[in-house]
């Protein structure tokens, strides 16, 4: 036997299904809400601020960067001390200086008093041993150039003082000292007649004590260079007497004395 229900009938079940789904729609979205309320608003939007993406690479450190940075550093380095031996050197050897054409110092003469030398030495050493410890592999051609120059003029300085000690063993040290003194104020006209006249003075009247020091500071004089020297001083007198008087424009009272007294004390070298 099959039953069926009337329209009626059907029509109040789906009603009454639709009621009990609405419900427990009703339920659940009471219940989702709360729990939503009873979230914390950090909960709900954490703080990723602090957070690295992982999408997101980090960039690489780029070794030549630093490396070229450290070898441009080195060779500015480089190129300072040399600047600084550079000065310090035209400053210590002032008839160098006004040989080559820098008359700064021209009314100076070189000190030869033995602590100065050594003073001397123990610069150029310390100098040379700081250029030699520079690391240089990675430098530019250019650079390495500079270095290997300079080093070796430091080389060279440094071998005279600890092995040739000419202060000690040549007595043309003393005897250019004066000659290329006066030589190095006559050869150019870079200046006034006068201005230079008053410069060979002033180095005119040193040379007496310049010389006294080289008959001390010499213990050891090599024959050879010995024979060089006494030869100079002996062709000096036409350099003092005539070659002056190309200068004589105003000439300070006391340069004669001054030049009789130079003549006087190269003569002992003869």
């Amino acid at each position: 036997m099959c039953f069926t229900l009337s329209p009626s009938a059907q029509h109040n079940t789906i009603r009454g299904v639709k009621v009990i789904i609405v419900f427990f729609s009703a339920i659940v979205l009471v219940f989702a809400s709360g729990a939503a309320r009873a979230q914390s608003p950090s909960e709900r939007n954490p703080d990723v601020s602090n957070k690295a993406l992982i999408t997101k690479s980090t960039p690489g450190i780029n070794e030549d960067a630093f490396r070229n940075k450290n070898v441009s550093a080195a060779a500015a380095a480089l190129h300072k001390i040399a600047d600084d031996y550079y000065a310090w050197r035209n400053e210590n050897y002032p008839v160098q200086s006004s040989y080559v054409g820098l008359h700064t110092w021209d009314n100076r003469l070189t000190d030869y008093s033995p602590a100065k030398i050594e003073e001397r030495a123990r610069h150029v050493h310390a100098l040379l041993e700081k250029v030699r410890a520079m690391k240089t592999d990675n430098w530019s051609k250019d650079e390495r150039i500079d270095w290997i120059l300079f080093r070796a003029q430091l080389e060279n300085v440094d071998f005279g003082n600890r092995v040739l000690k000419f202060e000690r063993t040549n007595p043309q040290v003393y005897v250019g000292e004066c000659t290329n003194g006066i030589f190095s104020l006559l050869k150019k006209e870079y200046d006034t007649p006068r201005r230079r006249a008053v410069a060979a003075t002033a180095r005119l009247k040193l040379m007496p004590a310049l010389l006294k020091q080289g008959l001390s500071n010499l213990q050891d004089p090599v024959k050879l260079y010995a024979q060089l020297a006494i030869q100079s001083a002996r062709s000096i007198d036409p350099l003092l007497n005539n070659s002056l008087t190309a200068l004589d424009v105003d000439l300070p009272p006391n340069e004669p004395a001054a030049c009789f007294c130079c003549r006087s004390t190269l003569r002992r070298w003869k």
